[in-house]
């Protein structure tokens, strides 16, 4: 049984050794045509009297409001009994 599992963790490491170039190709290949992954941005927001939000602070706060706004506060009561 211990033989199995020595066979399996072997297995596993040459998946994994042929695996890593394909992955790092395919993050280079994403890096180069998109940028960093953590480089996307929100574009220019309309606000509701139809002002322009562009500064990442107002469009924050833009994002802010409205979801405060659609959300309810949760009271702590836990969800109402059932029959």
């Amino acid at each position: 049984m211990e033989c199995k599992g020595e066979i399996f963790e072997y297995e596993k490491q040459q998946e994994n050794r042929s695996l890593k170039p394909v992955i790092q190709v395919v993050f280079k290949v994403h890096k180069s045509k998109n940028g960093s992954f953590a480089s996307h941005s929100i574009g220019m927001l309309k606000g509701t009297s139809d002002r322009d939000f562009t500064e990442n602070a107002e469009k924050a706060n833009l994002l802010n409001s409205y979801f405060n706004s659609v959300n309810i506060l949760d009271d702590g009561a836990g969800f109402p009994a059932t029959d």
